[in-house]
């Protein structure tokens, strides 16, 4: 199979060069942008969005699972809790979770397009 273009073969001392110290590469304001093919992965803004929505989401999931223990800890066997678990959907409130998420991925949407726009040099076309 031939691909065209002129290739060179790189020598292996070329190679082992490269890959024994390869840091990511930095962008005009001296951060760091993503290498893919090599260097130790850094926690970006979605990293960081993803902790701050399971630290904000735990209590009110936890709203949710506290009656499921309930049931669980009341009930003489899980026959009585598959009778009973249905009821408790009822009073699951929801709302407060999709406001969360909501703006999570807002918040998440809008700091992509900046990494996108600002550190790597892409631009979506809207400014």
């Amino acid at each position: 199979m031939s691909y065209g273009g002129e290739w060179e073969t790189v020598p292996a001392d070329v190679k082992a060069s490269l890959s024994a110290d390869a840091t990511a590469p930095a962008d005009s304001s001296g951060d760091a942008v993503a290498s893919f093919a090599e260097g130790a992965p850094t926690p970006d803004s979605v990293d960081k969005f993803a902790a701050r929505l399971g630290t904000q989401a735990d209590p009110l999931i936890g709203k949710w699972l506290d009656p499921m223990r309930k049931l669980l800890a009341e009930s003489a066997d899980l026959a009585e809790v598959e009778g009973k678990l249905a009821g408790l959907y009822e009073d699951m409130d929801a709302r407060d979770l999709g406001e969360l998420l909501a703006q999570a991925f807002a918040a998440a949407e809008l700091a992509g397009r900046y990494e996108l726009k600002n550190n790597i040099g892409l631009n979506d076309g809207r400014g």
